[in-house]
């Protein structure tokens, strides 16, 4: 018979991160931070923008994304159309992003020259569906090279394994600078970390 796993969701390097976060915040800050959970998804969901049916998702692919009205951050997509996992089979056809701490003018704008700090993230990397731009909630911009994965210090922590790992599987021997967590993320998570973010930012 297979053996249950058990697992801790509390005990994990991005837990103690956001505590680590917490602890440098004002309490009343840190309280609207927490409180985000408790909310309907319609409090926050992201501002969709232009719908889109018919999508091509690359590496590089760059987008935009409003959480508040008329403020726009920046993202790309980093590895795009993920490998069948044996263990996660939601993940087959996903893409990982990230979006950089960078606010733009507009969801349009030229980003071909827009400095891209990819340790300077607003919300951890993520694994999304087609969903998120066929929702209009990503704006397509430009294609731009990704740099090589190897070179970023970036993987997910698994539950599973108890350890951080590359998007294809391979365990990582130290923690990376980049974390997220191997697992795809639902049409409002994303949304739910941006808010968070922007209390803690004093933006919201």
């Amino acid at each position: 018979q297979g053996r249950c796993i058990e697992l801790d969701f509390n005990k994990n390097p991005l837990v103690e991160k956001r505590n680590a976060e917490y602890a440098r915040l004002p309490d009343g800050t840190v309280a609207r931070m927490k409180a985000v959970s408790a909310e309907p998804p319609k409090n926050y969901q992201l501002k969709a923008m232009k719908r889109r049916k018919n999508i091509n998702i690359q590496s590089g692919d760059m987008f935009a994304v409003q959480a508040i009205n008329g403020t726009f951050y920046v993202g790309q997509v980093l590895q795009s159309n993920l490998p069948v996992d044996e263990i996660d089979p939601f993940i087959e056809g996903c893409h990982v992003i990230v979006i950089f701490d960078q606010i733009i003018s507009s969801p349009d704008e030229d980003v071909s020259a827009l400095p891209l700090g990819y340790y300077q993230l607003l919300i951890k990397p993520c694994i999304v569906e087609d969903t998120y731009w066929k929702r209009g909630y990503f704006s397509p911009l430009i294609r731009r090279p990704v740099p090589s994965l190897d070179s970023l210090s970036y993987g997910f922590w698994s539950y599973r394994k108890q350890a951080f790992q590359t998007v294809k599987g391979e365990l990582l021997e130290r923690t990376p600078k980049i974390m997220g967590i191997y697992g795809l993320t639902t049409i409002t998570g994303v949304a739910s970390e941006m808010k968070r973010a922007l209390i803690a930012k004093g933006i919201l």
